[in-house]
């Protein structure tokens, strides 16, 4: 019967949550928490991207920083190749040429990303902004719903905590960062796991979270196991009533988290030995002690509108809402919370601030490496058990002694006025100390109102609104820059057209565009490009392409201060020109829009036979670019490619006038200088990242033409430099030389090529491809060994005559981390199915029959926690009789709140009038149940009692006979009222109050208990009415 299952699972979790109403009900439901937490973000983004004049509201775009340089080229690099049907596993269009794999691993492994196949070209942006504001608003959900299933509350303030996490300061700053975004909205689920996986034994929620984490950002991820190692042996800690089983829950943490690495090792492995060969693959453990700021201004970086941190200060971007200084110390002052808990959290929390400023944790959290800006990316585990603390206060708002607000209040608005007098960072402005106090009185007053219990949906109201004011204010304070959508889309049509049946024919050729607005165009346009912006570019090339005069980075090489020679080992055939050109040797084949296609002279293939002495004996300079391009020359038998020019310094500027026409370039040797302006003829370039120290490109000067480069930041020193003239002769004759021993490329696409040579005797062949140990190499069909050559690029050895040569890639890496997953997904699917059909038909179960186990294990579990601050006394008061003393529940504040809040939590949702209770201990129970649902309370007593008119009743004992008594005018007709008492046993008493309450016209809408003695079938003569129990014994 339906009473008898609620009496077996009187607070089990899932009837918890279908009946608890939140201090904030009316208007809305409790369950709307999740739709509050899932929309909140959405309404929020979507009215500051209208406001933004964001497409489709206007012409602009949400490009910020990578997402501009990298996450949209790579997305529609990957979107093209799911609908082209070209290979996942390289790139041609990125740097040379790129491990796509690891490019995927790295930026791409979303699942969402897959979707991106759906979306036209000309849709790419609104893709990935779209991708921004649907992982924020799962955000918010995830977190909404972690809260509710931690606290076993369905509380609809959940969904305004939900809404702070999903735009909390952390998310305000790095939202852009989309390949972070998964394991954000993750987070919450994987930490529910670990907290199922110890309370329960389960551990697939935690594993499938974890590994889908792992797999889509392993980043995020590492800061994320960090986190787990930590808070793994906190949960056991809080859960010590299962101590007893600490080692099988550590066997599974061990296991699982494990498992959960194995089944994202497809991606993984790739991006690790990918990773090896870049910058940050080099990085030292810090040898000196380093503290960056105080504790103070760390945490007045709580209050909204404070300027968010992405460039190289460490500051944490911690803002997920001011009412967490009201609520951190209402968690302090609650009494409900166990101390023990208190302290864990705390500790936990100082021990992330402290991360954010002393130098070793810094480096630790971000995976033994100091960051290149985006500081503190850890910082949303931090407001993740920050907003969990202060929802701990907020679920206990009904029984809060209203006392503790102003106290909360008067604290938080002192703290803020301490930080306007001590902090001086530039990130706030005044008026940022001034909204917080407003926002403090404001959430002060709120929740005033809800102790109140007036007007609830009113409240409710005023709070979601307070909540979407608030974080919209600090999301469009400090994040949604925009960028002209036109501009970054105005030469698409330009180049497809220039590029049709050029840079994807039959011929393989590389192209140039000398007015890329990023490093990764030939990603987004299409065409093999021979720069890139990537964290997976590889050191080695960067060097390479600084040493020969181009721009490189840490994490970037772009052909900025390319020569002939260089396009010409690249194979670069292709030049894309915002400006016409008189240079003779360029022949200009299309103009489309304002872009002029050029074919460059002397373009050597992907792959040509280089000398022994070149091999053996270039070695270019790090010091000076044009002696690399010189001594390349001399080595092939040329004269000198960059030939000096006269040339004045004024110390501000550099200026010299062409004595010949031809293309020039100048060596600036003060790399201090971080901008100029290069003037010629009618018009003037800007030139930026200056301190890279790539060749500046005048483009062709014809004779008597005078070129200034200025600068108005010397940064300490004079603009010092060089000019040099490009000989094409001495080009020509190296073209002569090595395009003998080119090879015909008779085959090529994505990670192949094949083609045969012609050598003249045993050598080298060399190509133009990035190094990279994927790539295999046959001759003729017979395995050759890929080597480094020039200390970047591919090479291998070839015997005299003529060969065919095959090329093809495998990642890295890449085998062998698709076997490791496949083993653990085999291994994980095993392990449910074990656990689903157990051993043998004995042991088989139903879904239902499983369900109904797991709702016992958790209200056994509760009942556990309320059953420590029972006594049971053995042979009393007579033989074979076990008594349960309930006044240790009250001698205990932690067990009288446990067993009043179960017996409130049993009423709530409920519609009634009154709380009634029967002397003595119904009286103890049943008053504070009244107050906390603010009912009034109906005594009834023994006979003589009571002092004015009654109403009796009598009933049968074991041995005699028994009367109650209530007031006339306590019960009216059409009255509802629930009865609460400490004991069920027999039932008589309670059958007796039923009856009498039903005969002056009242309704029982439901009985509470703190104990039922099972045993004695007191349910039996209250059948047809609702009970709940907090703790039922199975005897007597």
């Amino acid at each position: 019967m339906k009473e008898q299952a609620e009496a077996a699972q009187p607070i089990s979790r899932k009837s918890r949550q279908r009946r608890e109403h939140s201090p904030l009900s009316g208007l809305f439901r409790p369950s709307d928490s999740l739709l509050l937490a899932f929309f909140i973000p959405i309404i929020v983004l979507m009215v500051i991207f209208a406001a933004r004049g964001i497409w489709p509201f206007g012409d602009e775009c949400y490009l910020r920083l990578d997402m501009y340089h990298q996450y949209t080229p790579f997305m529609e690099e990957f979107r093209d190749k799911l609908r082209t049907g070209g290979s996942l596993l390289y790139s041609w269009d990125i740097g040379l040429g790129a491990n796509f794999v690891a490019l995927y691993a790295y930026y791409l492994a979303s699942p969402f990303n897959w979707l991106v196949f759906l979306c036209p070209h000309d849709h790419v942006i609104e893709f990935v902004t779209a991708m921004v504001v649907i992982k924020t608003a799962l955000a918010g959900l995830t977190f909404a719903w972690y809260l509710q299933r931690h606290t076993e509350r369905m509380r609809l303030g959940a969904g305004f905590f939900g809404a702070f996490y999903a735009l909390s300061g952390f998310m305000a700053a790095y939202s852009w960062n989309i390949m972070w975004l998964d394991c954000i909205w993750l987070f919450p689920l994987i930490v529910l796991g670990l907290e199922v996986m110890v309370r329960e034994g389960k551990p697939y929620l935690y594993c499938i979270t974890l590994g889908l984490s792992i797999f889509s950002n392993y980043y995020i991820s590492i800061m994320i196991c960090i986190f787990l190692v930590i808070y793994f042996p906190i949960v056991c800690f809080l859960n010590y009533e299962n101590r007893k089983k600490l080692g099988e829950q550590i066997i599974l943490f061990a296991l699982f988290s494990l498992l959960a690495g194995a089944l994202a090792a497809v991606v993984l492995l790739p991006e690790v030995m990918a990773l090896t060969k870049t910058a940050a693959a080099e990085s030292t453990f810090p040898k000196t002690f380093q503290s960056y700021f105080s504790v103070i201004d760390m945490l007045a970086r709580h209050m909204c509108g404070v300027e968010s941190e992405t460039g190289l200060d460490h500051w944490p971007n911690i803002y997920c809402g001011t009412a967490v200084y009201i609520f951190f110390i209402l968690y302090l002052l609650d009494r409900r919370i166990p101390r023990k808990e208190k302290l864990v959290y705390c500790a936990l929390e100082v021990f992330f601030l402290a991360s954010f400023s002393i130098n070793f944790l810094n480096f630790i959290w971000h995976g033994f490496h100091y960051p290149n800006s985006l500081p503190a990316r850890q910082s949303f585990i931090y407001i993740f058990i920050l907003l969990l603390m202060c929802y701990e206060a907020y679920s206990h708002l009904r029984t809060m002694p209203i006392r503790n607000i102003g106290p909360a209040f008067a604290f938080s608005a002192a703290f803020v006025l301490l930080c306007e007098k001590l902090v001086t960072d530039d990130a706030f402005e005044f008026w940022v100390f001034y909204l917080a106090l407003a926002l403090l009185f404001l959430y002060t007053i709120l929740l005033y109102a809800a102790k109140s219990r007036r007007a609830p949906g009113a409240v409710a109201v005023c709070a979601a609104l307070l909540v979407i004011v608030e974080t919209a204010a600090n999301t469009a304070i400090i994040s949604v820059p925009t960028t002209s959508r036109e501009a970054y889309v105005r030469h698409d049509d330009s180049v497809a057209l220039l590029m049709e049946n050029r840079a994807r024919g039959e011929e393989f050729v590389r192209v140039d565009y000398d007015d890329e607005q990023t490093k990764n165009y030939g990603a987004w346009s299409g065409y093999h490009s021979a720069s890139v912006f990537s964290s997976l570019s590889s050191d080695d090339m960067s060097h390479f392409y600084k040493n020969v005069g181009c721009e490189g980075g840490i994490n970037s090489y772009c052909s900025n201060g390319s020569t002939p020679l260089i396009d010409s080992l690249f194979s670069v055939r292709y030049t894309m020109k915002k400006r016409e050109t008189d240079n003779p040797q360029m022949h200009m084949l299309q103009e489309s829009g304002q872009l002029f296609l050029y074919e460059n002279p002397c373009i050597l293939p992907l792959g040509f036979a280089i000398p022994e002495n070149l091999r053996t004996g270039w070695e270019p300079s790090d010091e000076d670019p044009v002696k690399s391009q010189n001594d390349f020359a001399e080595l092939m038998g040329a004269g000198p490619l960059l030939v000096p020019q006269p040339f004045e310094e004024t110390g501000e500027n550099l200026t010299f006038t062409a004595d010949e026409g031809g293309e020039f370039y100048i060596n600036v040797t003060n790399h201090t200088v971080k901008k100029a302006t290069l003037r010629r003829m009618d018009y003037s370039d800007t030139l930026t990242n200056m301190t890279r120290g790539f060749l500046v490109e005048t483009g062709y000067i014809p004779q008597g033409i005078t070129v200034t480069l200025d600068t108005e930041e010397p940064q300490g020193e004079a603009l010092r430099g060089s000019v040099y003239r490009f000989d094409y002769d001495a080009l020509q004759k190296i073209y002569e030389s090595l395009l003998p021993g080119a090879l015909d490329i008779e085959q090529w696409k994505d990670g192949f090529v094949r083609g045969t040579v012609n050598m003249e005797k045993e050598g080298y062949l060399f190509f133009s491809i990035p190094f990279d140990e994927g790539w295999s190499v046959t001759i003729d069909e017979k395995s050759g060994i890929m080597e480094e050559v020039f200390g970047a690029f591919c090479g291998v050895k070839v015997p005299a005559g003529e060969h065919t040569v095959e090329l093809r890639y495998m990642p890295d890496g890449l085998v062998s981390g698709f076997l490791l997953s496949l083993a653990a997904l085999i291994l994980l699917a095993a392990a449910m199915i074990w656990e689903h059909r157990g051993t043998g038909p004995k042991r088989e179960k139903s879904a239902v029959r499983q369900e109904a186990d797991l709702e016992k294990r958790r209200t056994d579990m509760k009942k556990e926690r309320l059953e420590d601050y029972v006594l049971t006394i053995p042979d009393f008061p007579e033989p074979g009789i076990m008594f349960r003393d309930v006044t240790t529940i009250l001698q205990d504040a932690d067990g009288l709140g446990m067993a009043i809040d179960g017996l409130a939590d049993a009423l709530e949702g409920l519609e009634f009038d009154a709380v009634l209770g029967p002397e003595a201990r119904g009286f103890i129970f049943g008053v504070p149940v009244a107050y906390k649902l603010h009912k009034g309370f109906i005594p009834v007593r023994k006979k003589g009692k009571l002092p004015r008119e009654t109403v009796s009743i009598k009933y049968d004992l074991e041995y005699g006979s028994a009367e109650l008594e209530i007031h006339k005018d306590a019960i009216k007709p059409g009255m509802k009222v629930a009865i609460v008492d400490d004991l069920m046993a027999t039932g008589g008493t309670m059958a007796a109050i039923v009856k009498m309450v039903e005969e002056m016209g009242g309704e029982v809408v439901k009985l509470c208990f703190v104990m039922e003695l099972a045993g004695l079938n007191g349910r039996e003569k209250l059948a047809g009415h609702e009970i709940a129990s907090l703790i039922t014994y199975e005897g007597k």
